[in-house]
C-alpha cells in the first residue's frame, strides 16, 4: 500500500534551504520507486488555517519504504539543513487506499 509524506514548512533562510533541497535531491536520486508529486510555494487555502508557506508532497511504495528512507542516514543528514532553515509545522506519513 502506498504512503504519502506531506509537510508543510516555513522557509527562514533561503540560503541554507538550498543545501537541504540539493542535498535532499541526491538522496532521492536514482529512487524511482519514490515519487515527488508536489513542492508549492503558493498552496491555495479552502478551509483551515495555513500550516506553512511551502507544501511538500512525496509518494513512497510503502509506510516500510517510506520510514527506511526517512530514517536512513542519507536523508537524515540533509535533514539537518532543513532544520537550521526553516520551521516545520508538521511532516507526515499518510497511508494510501487500496484500489477496488
Amino acid at each position: 500500500m502506498s504512503c504519502y509524506l506531506i509537510a508543510a514548512i516555513d522557509i527562514e533562510d533561503r540560503e541554507t534551504y538550498g543545501k537541504y533541497e540539493n542535498a535532499a535531491a541526491q538522496v532521492l536520486a536514482g529512487r524511482s520507486d519514490i515519487e515527488l508529486l508536489a513542492i508549492d510555494d503558493s498552496p491555495f487555502l479552502l478551509e483551515g488555517a495555513m500550516p506553512g508557506q511551502r507544501i511538500v508532497l512525496l509518494r513512497f511504495p510503502s509506510e516500510e519504504v517510506f520510514k527506511e528512507w526517512y530514517h536512513g542516514e542519507g536523508y537524515q543528514s540533509a535533514m539537518q539543513f532543513r532544520k537550521l532553515a526553516s520551521k516545520t509545522a508538521f511532516l507526515l506519513g499518510a497511508k494510501g487506499i487500496e484500489p477496488g
